[in-house]
């Protein structure tokens, strides 16, 4: 189509694509933006063989087409399923149900048979766009096939290793030393306990209680010694002006290695615990 088919404003809308970006959409066509200057953006069809192409203004209003006409016919299933896809990824963001829940009442709720689904958009597509696996959408179209519920049997999976107050147990054993590896804290729980957890398990516990690793934050070492003295000098000196200052010789510092760790120590805390004492590392000037 262009500027000469028609001398009526087409209506425009917006859509969101995979990678957080507008999408175009006037008379059953999807255009994607290509450039834009301060006071026009540029559009091209989203087929990549078709040249067409549409000028918006600054405000997102037509101003006209460009000279190549499109060399494919509007498919409106697609946009339909687009807006669908819209739709289901952001209730998978606000809601608890499963994915699967969602997708087949989006389904039922935009009309579109299955067999036509899946001869427009690929399930390659689908899980790209949702950020879920191939296998995920796989079985949802099966369940669908054989008219199966969508939800998960009670009962299904593997069984939790730990209990409860296994995982209370591992907290506050993780609590003593907020420094130990996953694989030490395994260590010492799986001592105490006639079960045995590996690193990634005890990981997941934390993560699903809240506790993320954070760096360490470095602080000075200061010694109470230190800090009477620095008061004391500070007292003393409070009084002093510019030619009292001349008096005192500043020499260079040396480096010496006190903790030698040369690593870099993490913390397991909650987001709301960065300011507590354990979420700091005393060091010395130089990094020693």
């Amino acid at each position: 189509m262009s500027s000469s088919d028609t001398d009526e404003t087409p209506t425009i809308s917006f859509l969101i694509s995979n990678k957080k970006k507008r999408l175009l959409v006037i008379d059953g066509y999807i255009y994607q933006q290509n450039k834009s200057t301060a006071k026009v953006s540029y559009w091209l069809c989203e087929i990549k063989l078709c040249n067409a192409g549409v000028h918006l203004n600054s405000d997102d209003q037509f101003r006209k087409y460009t000279e190549n006409p499109h060399t494919h016919m509007p498919v409106p299933e697609r946009l339909e399923i687009r807006k669908m896809l819209t739709n289901i990824k952001s209730r998978v963001d606000r809601e608890a149900k499963a994915i699967g829940q969602i997708y087949h009442e989006e389904l039922l709720k935009a009309n579109l048979f299955s067999k036509l689904l899946l001869s427009i958009i690929n399930s390659f597509e689908i899980f790209d766009f949702l950020g879920v696996s191939n296998d995920c959408i796989s079985n949802i179209a099966k369940k669908d096939k054989f008219k199966l519920p969508l939800e998960n049997r009670p009962g299904q999976g593997q069984k939790k290793l730990t209990t409860f107050k296994e995982d209370r147990y591992l907290l506050n054993l993780m609590k003593k030393d907020r420094q130990k590896s996953s694989r030490q804290l395994a260590t010492d729980w799986n001592s105490s306990h006639g079960k045995s957890i590996s690193a990634r398990t005890v990981r997941r516990r934390l993560f699903n209680a809240g506790y993320k690793s954070y760096t360490v934050k470095p602080k000075p070492y200061r010694k109470p010694s230190h800090c009477s003295a620095r008061l004391k000098f500070a007292k003393q000196c409070s009084d002093w002006n510019f030619s009292d200052w001349k008096t005192v010789i500043f020499s260079d510092e040396s480096h010496f290695e006190v903790f030698n760790r040369k690593n870099k120590p993490f913390v397991r805390r909650l987001p709301s615990e960065s300011d507590k004492p354990f979420n700091f590392q005393p060091r010395v000037q130089g990094g020693g």
